[in-house]
């Protein structure tokens, strides 16, 4: 069974943490809109 971890900052969701027991992975996902805002910063 996939494991996630919820990340936030300030309120804001950032993305979520996976975590896949059986191959012992971890990966990461930006939210949508966390990846928008960080675009228009640059």
């Amino acid at each position: 069974m996939r494991h996630f971890l919820h990340v936030s900052t300030h309120g804001e969701p950032v993305g979520s943490l996976g975590f896949e027991p059986r191959e012992d992975r971890y990966d990461f996902s930006y939210a949508d809109d966390w990846r928008a805002r960080r675009c228009e910063r640059v």
